[in-house]
């Protein structure tokens, strides 16, 4: 809200490290275009985006030289369509199923996985925008923040263990910001539960077992466990999106 270029700068050097960075995307576009739909100033948006494109256009300069200009952008395709698999070691919806190390093409309740996957995603970000339309003070921007990670790596396929890692600082901000004790509860419950996944999966490696057998009760119990932490999560935003409503003429309802 007060550096939007450095917020650009930032999310530029996010996307510039790890594709998957585009998590995060929604966020500053809906502030953005609550910005603009309640006719505040653009001059927020003006200065984010150059800042962005600069960043990230001499981030990829160097690589560009010698792979050509199309280069960045084959990266970021072949990288977010390798894997086609339904988990990969993450504690999520499709492991609890028996989904861990399946193709993605596998058929489960008349849809694919990667079809599951990709209804699941449109009613996460159908469920941030709804969030985010009564308004967004600086803690629901990093609640929004730590919801997208967590249903992501929760509802959407092709997900590794360490794709979690970015909501626990999320948590810990929101908890900062908010001082909702639930979310540190949800901080420490996702730490622990981050950690026995990590701890498995790096101990089933020295032995050269790159997946953790489908039906693995730690595998089951830690996915069902991050469910239960997720219904949480979305229940804070939406008792918090509630007490944000007061009446604001015939038939319309805005934030406080």
């Amino acid at each position: 809200e007060r550096r939007p270029a450095a917020s650009g700068a930032a999310f530029a050097a996010a996307l510039l490290v790890k594709p998957q960075a585009l998590i995060f995307a929604p966020i500053p576009l809906l502030w953005f275009g609550d910005r603009l739909l309640r006719r505040h100033t653009a001059a927020e948006l003006s200065l984010f985006l150059p800042a962005a494109i600069l960043v990230f256009a001499l981030g990829v300069l160097p690589f560009a030289a010698v792979h050509g200009p199309a280069w960045v952008v084959e990266k970021y395709v072949s990288t977010l369509a390798s894997y086609p698999y339904a988990s990969l070691n993450a504690a999520n919806v499709f492991a609890l199923i028996g989904g861990n190390g399946a193709d993605a093409t596998q058929t489960m309740l008349f849809l694919s996985f990667k079809t599951w996957g990709t209804v699941f995603l449109f009613f996460i970000l159908a469920w941030v925008a709804w969030r985010a339309w009564w308004g967004m003070t600086a803690s629901d921007h990093v609640y929004l923040a730590a919801f997208l990670p967590v249903s992501v790596y929760l509802w959407s396929i092709k997900m590794h263990e360490r794709y979690l890692f970015p909501a626990l600082a999320m948590l810990l901000a929101y908890h900062i910001l908010s001082r909702d004790r639930r979310a540190l509860g949800l901080f420490l419950g996702f730490s622990a539960t981050l950690f026995i996944s990590m701890t498995q999966v790096l101990y089933l490696s020295m032995h050269e077992i790159w997946y953790i057998s489908r039906f693995d009760p730690i595998l089951l119990a830690v996915s069902a466990t991050h469910l239960l932490l997720w219904l949480l999560l979305a229940g804070i935003g939406g008792r918090r999106q509630r007490r944000l409503r007061v009446p604001d003429g015939p038939g319309r309802e805005a934030c406080a």
